[in-house]
């Protein structure tokens, strides 16, 4: 993507100029080693910019353990387990991993460092 939006991580409220959503902006945000949740954050809003519908589970507690952390929709389905640069799948996510996979599912792990690969698949490229 190379047109202009602002941005979730936090530059519009810091008075800093919008900026591009693009590889650059994300090495910045593994060099300040974003949580998951703030990686997530930035994923959503991609994805909403670009058109898909998204579900999270908020609280996992009274839900299966393992299921993906985002559900998204547009022209077809994923399911993407957000991870920290050096995250690891529990035996419960790679266990639905497994059965998504089964079943004919598009069913992966997002990074940081994956950020080329996440807009590729995000705008169907």
């Amino acid at each position: 993507m190379k047109e202009t939006r602002p941005c979730d991580c936090g530059g519009g409220d810091s008075g800093a100029p919008e900026h591009e959503l693009t590889q650059k902006h994300f090495e910045w945000s593994v060099r300040i080693k974003q949580t998951e949740e703030e990686f997530q954050g930035h994923i959503v809003y991609m994805a909403r910019y670009l058109g898909w519908v998204w579900y999270h589970t908020h609280d996992s507690r009274r839900s299966p353990a393992g299921f993906p952390d985002l559900v998204l929709v547009r022209d077809r389905v994923l399911f993407r387990e957000v991870k920290a640069e050096k995250g690891r799948l529990s035996p419960a996510q790679v266990e639905w991993h497994d059965r998504l996979q089964r079943a004919g599912a598009d069913v992966g792990v997002w990074r940081p460092s994956d950020w080329d690969r996440i807009e590729r698949e995000l705008t169907g490229g």
